[in-house]
């Protein structure tokens, strides 16, 4: 029996609820595909349908219609809603999924198996593998293709334990991993086909012995993890021991960087992986003991590399990458954005990350998109400066680690803009008091959040002004005036008396530039 996809059953609810002809085109929009797309699937729709005795119509320069009567549409209408169809997945997630479902595999996987899977065409299956290629190559990793053996991927087994999880977690499949592992199950229903395509096979994983593994760990070894990085290492261990039952191992040999462990912390690790093997029956190997110890250290931005590098070590790298990025990019913009809170944070963080790239380990920003467009007037400079580093230190820094610097640059800047923004010390004359005088302060402090009220003083106060430092005086009535500028306002804070406030704040802070211009000329 012929099985529809998501597509193709949408393109029919559309025709039966449809009055009258709709054109390839304006049914293609609604569907968000082209016409030429849509009419690629019509055969397919047509042998379907035949099965009710529904004819597909296209009626020239009207469009198509299906010619049904009113009981055969309820019927299909029913079928298609409640029956099982393929998934529709778009080009980067239907190349993503089946990169996927190689990594995966339990067993052979030809061309002809994903095809039918997926319900896409040969052509379209070579095209996403070639695409596949480019990216498992940029890992060292090996796509081949053969009759006896189908769809296989050589390379580093660690490597290819670490893309599985890329794929995973840039899926946005955070909160669904989390309440898996804390619950063992998830509600498939509320994520799109190609997510729920991913959880069905996490799902196998048993994440939920992997999680309190994890949380053993954490609590035995004493360690300090992040939520993301408690996530990371329960998948990795719950794929680890999928792929040590499928005797996929890793080695010593796999490893990008020579790794310094102590004898001691792989001794406890070793120790609770026995307790874990025995209570479960899994016997593991001890480099996959030692290569949990290097995905723990890492996570914790505590692994130490045997490898030498322009500068003395890691801490003195990230550091001076952290202030040579605020550096170079607030010089860019016009800030001084080397703010030392900012620069301390910056580093530490880089630390980790420089530990995680050395060590060949993976990197995960869920925002790395959303980032680079929210604040694109930071992005661009970022990876200008990012390439500068390529060529100064030998240090290539991914996108996801930019999204990352970009956040912190983000924070520096908007600091900048506090600390530079003008501040007015204002004092507020109301010979009523009481409730008026406070809701004129309220009214003020709402509309003008960089002044600062000094005092409120009644009529018979105002010889107090004289020993005030301010820079305005606002009145509710009119008061002789003195040292300092004076402004009369309504108590209840009108437009126009914003407006005439606003002016005279502009007039206040262009006469300090031109006195700071003046003081530095004179220094000079």
């Amino acid at each position: 029996m012929t099985r529809l996809d998501a597509l193709q059953v949408s393109t029919l609810l559309a025709l039966l609820d449809a009055e009258h002809p709709l054109s390839a085109q304006r049914l293609g929009e609604r569907l968000g595909i082209s016409a030429r797309t849509l009419r690629y699937r019509l055969p397919l729709l047509q042998t379907w349908l035949s099965r009710y005795g529904v004819e597909l119509v296209a009626k020239p320069r009207q469009g198509l219609q299906l010619n049904a009567p009113v009981e055969i549409r309820q019927r299909l209408r029913v079928e298609l809603q409640q029956g099982d169809c393929l998934p529709v997945l778009r080009g980067n997630e239907r190349a993503t999924y089946i990169l996927f479902l190689v990594l995966v595999a339990r067993e052979k996987l030809t061309l002809e198996i994903v095809r039918q899977r997926l319900g896409v065409s040969r052509a379209t299956l070579l095209r996403d593998l070639r695409a596949m290629e480019s990216r498992l190559n940029e890992k060292g990793l090996l796509l081949r293709r053969s009759r006896r053996q189908g769809l296989q991927i050589f390379g580093p087994e660690a490597v290819q334990r670490h893309l599985i999880i890329e794929m995973l977690l840039h899926a946005g499949l955070d909160e669904a991993l989390t309440e898996l592992s804390l619950r063992g199950k998830v509600d498939l229903t509320t994520y799109a086909a190609f997510q729920r395509l991913l959880l069905a096979e996490v799902k196998e994983w048993n994440l939920s012995v992997a999680r309190r593994f994890v949380a053993r760990l954490e609590r035995e070894m004493e360690l300090t993890l992040m939520d993301d990085d408690l996530l990371f290492l329960t998948l990795y261990w719950a794929l680890a021991l999928q792929r040590i039952q499928r005797q996929r191992l890793v080695s010593p040999l796999e490893r990008t960087a020579e790794v310094i462990l102590s004898a001691q912390e792989v001794a406890r690790v070793e120790a609770l992986v026995k307790t874990f093997s025995a209570a479960h029956g899994t016997p593991i190997p001890r480099d996959e003991v030692i290569q949990l110890v290097v995905e723990i250290k890492a996570c914790q931005g505590q692994l130490t590399l045997a490898t030498s590098t322009k500068v003395a070590s890691e801490t003195d790298l990230s550091r001076l990458v952290a202030e040579q990025m605020l550096k170079r990019v607030g010089e860019r913009l016009g800030y001084n954005l080397c703010q030392p809170d900012i620069l301390n944070q910056m580093a530490m963080h880089l630390a980790r990350t420089l530990t995680r790239l050395q060590a060949g380990l993976p990197l995960y920003n869920p925002l790395t998109q959303e980032v680079q467009q929210a604040y694109a007037h930071l992005w661009q400079p970022s990876m200008e400066v990012v390439q500068q580093f390529k060529m100064q230190f030998d240090l290539t820094i991914p996108a996801e680690e930019v999204a990352y610097l970009v956040m912190y640059l983000a924070l520096a800047v908007q600091l900048a803009e506090q600390s530079q923004k003008p501040r007015f010390r204002v004092l507020v004359a109301c010979p009523t008091g009481g409730v008026m005088a406070r809701l004129l302060v309220y009214r003020l402090q709402n509309a003008f959040p960089e002044i600062e009220i000094v005092d409120t003083l009644s009529l018979r106060q105002l010889s107090r002004l004289d020993g005030l430092a301010v820079d305005l005086v606002i009145s509710t009535v009119k008061i002789p005036a003195g040292r300092w500028p004076v402004l009369t306002v309504n108590p209840l804070l009108g437009e126009e008396d914003i407006q005439r406030i606003k002016a005279q704040l502009n007039v206040i802070h262009s006469r300090r530039i031109l006195t700071a211009q003046k003081e530095h000329e004179v220094c000079r």
